[in-house]
C-alpha cells in the first residue's frame, strides 16, 4: 500500500452512519479500514460481474448458498 493518503469528507445518512459504527465496532476495526476493506470486496465483485460470473456467500454450518445480485 501507497503511504501517500488522501483525505476526503464523506456524508452518510444518520442509519448508514449507524450501520458503518457498528461494523467497525463488531470486527474492531477504523472507519477507513472497513471502507478500504469495502472497496477491495467490491472490486472483486465487479471484476467477476464483468466477467460474467456471479458472487456467492456459502453459510458452512447451514449448508446453503445465496448470490448477492444487485451489484
Amino acid at each position: 500500500m501507497s503511504s501517500v493518503t488522501v483525505k476526503m469528507s464523506l456524508h452518510l445518512a444518520p442509519e448508514t452512519h449507524e450501520i458503518l459504527e457498528k461494523m467497525c465496532s463488531d470486527n474492531h476495526l477504523t472507519k477507513s479500514d472497513l471502507l478500504r476493506r469495502s472497496l477491495a470486496l467490491m472490486e472483486v465483485a465487479l471484476k467477476y460481474k464483468k466477467k460474467g460470473g456471479h458472487l456467492i456467500v456459502v453459510d458452512d454450518q447451514d449448508r446453503k448458498m445465496s448470490e448477492i445480485v444487485g451489484l
